[in-house]
């Protein structure tokens, strides 16, 4: 099984592939149920 941190960028690839500008953070602070934890990788692409 994938880590959810090399499911993002496996998606940053395909997106930065396709032509989108991707950026690429790391969540600092999570509070409540939050669905992954502080430290983890998430991307946006605009």
């Amino acid at each position: 099984m994938q880590s959810s941190d090399t499911e993002v960028l496996q998606t940053a690839v395909m997106w930065l592939e396709d032509g989108d500008t991707v950026e690429l953070v790391t969540l600092g602070t999570t509070w409540g149920s939050a669905p992954r934890p502080a430290g983890s990788l998430a991307i946006y692409a605009s």
